[in-house]
């Protein structure tokens, strides 16, 4: 977010917490500085001006420990390891309970190398596929389509109509 922004946001904040703001002609912000400075020296509202900059130092302290903007938090029960054999990746588990299971394929004195995964789960979407048919073959597959249901059943009664369209009709 850049400066202005935030400084906004801050003063939003600021509002939204109660403080007066009736000094505010009296005060503006230098942007060589990043603090808030009087456009005149007023002893009334010099109070008033090192809370605001006292306040901002703190909001962008509390900024700096956020998130850095291209990371996302993630909740620790959302992450998980598993373990993969590196010679046979389709030979892994989920659980160090089953290294067994995992070890099975190697004979005593031998060793194996195993990558450890772990992995964030962010989010889960249901989506739903389905099978485009063959134009010149109605009941042959073309292409996979993945989608929504909604989208995968018109596909399907497309299909259908292809279907009904080659059948021979009985007169």
């Amino acid at each position: 977010m850049d400066i202005k922004k935030e400084r906004i946001a801050h003063e939003k904040h600021l509002l939204s917490q109660g403080v007066d703001f009736k000094y505010l002609p009296n005060i503006q912000y230098s942007e060589l500085e990043n603090v808030y400075e009087l456009i005149e020296w007023d002893e009334e509202y010099s109070e008033a001006l090192n809370e605001i900059n006292s306040s901002w130092c703190t909001w962008q302290a509390a900024k700096a420990q956020a998130i850095p903007e291209g990371f996302v938090l993630v909740p620790k029960e959302n992450i998980f390891c598993y373990w993969q054999d590196n010679d046979e990746p389709e030979n892994f588990c989920s659980s160090e309970s089953d290294f067994d299971n995992l070890g099975d394929c190697i004979e005593l004195g031998d060793i194996m190398e195993i990558n450890k995964h772990t992995q964030a789960h962010i989010q889960t979407e249901k989506l739903s596929g389905t099978w485009f048919a063959e134009a010149i073959d109605p009941s042959e597959k073309a292409n996979f389509f993945v989608g929504t249901h909604e989208e995968c059943m018109a596909i399907v009664e497309k299909n259908k109509a292809m279907i009904e369209a080659q059948e021979p009709t009985n007169d």
